[in-house]
């Protein structure tokens, strides 16, 4: 018996590799929709470290462009919930793309396909920089498999949290017994 686990190595490195945020890699990027999105406006601010970060309103908010640095870079994001097949996990998508957007929009609205939540989406990314192109597939629809389902009801999200910058995975109550524990060990120190 060993005191790490054989393939401790390998999650971590897949840990510090991706996060809750699923990206579109080159290639194939293989998700399930678990609910519905969010959606809103979303730029970039510089932060008093020199780091950037995003600041998102919902869409039907006001938005004082004089106030912001690059008002150019005010996009329309869509961000929910995913099943990412590539490695496994529930994480978040957020969507930025108008061509992605307009696509997913036409299956939506398509008596054919419908809400997203009944099928599988597949987007191929291809090329680099400003050459980047995205293709959208969706697959027939199916029943979301179980193991998916139980996953995703273990993880707690909250998507509005993105809206105050917030951690939407951020778990109140874990949190406050955390503290809990942690001012018993204190105490017993």
């Amino acid at each position: 018996m060993t005191f790490l686990p054989e393939d401790y190595e390998k999650n971590e490195k897949l840990n510090e590799t991706s996060n809750r945020y699923m990206r579109f890699e080159q290639g194939e990027n293989k998700f399930r929709v678990l609910g519905s999105a969010i959606t809103g406006w979303e730029w970039w601010v510089t932060t008093k470290e020199g780091g950037r970060t995003p600041k998102r309103v919902k869409i039907n908010e006001k938005i004082d462009v004089s106030s912001i640095e690059e008002p150019e870079s005010i996009k329309r994001f869509w961000a929910f919930p995913v099943w990412n097949y590539k490695i496994g996990k529930v994480q978040i998508l957020e969507i930025t793309q108008k061509g992605i957007q307009s696509i997913i929009r036409g299956l939506t609205s398509s008596e054919d396909w419908g809400s997203p939540l009944n099928y599988d989406l597949s987007v191929i990314r291809t090329g680099e920089s400003l050459d980047t192109k995205y293709e959208v597939i969706p697959s027939p629809p199916r029943d979301v498999d179980d193991k998916i389902l139980k996953e995703f009801k273990l993880t707690h999200i909250n998507l509005n949290a993105l809206y105050d910058g917030d951690d939407p995975f951020k778990n109140e109550d874990e949190e406050a017994e955390a503290e809990s524990i942690a001012d018993d060990i204190s105490a017993n120190i």
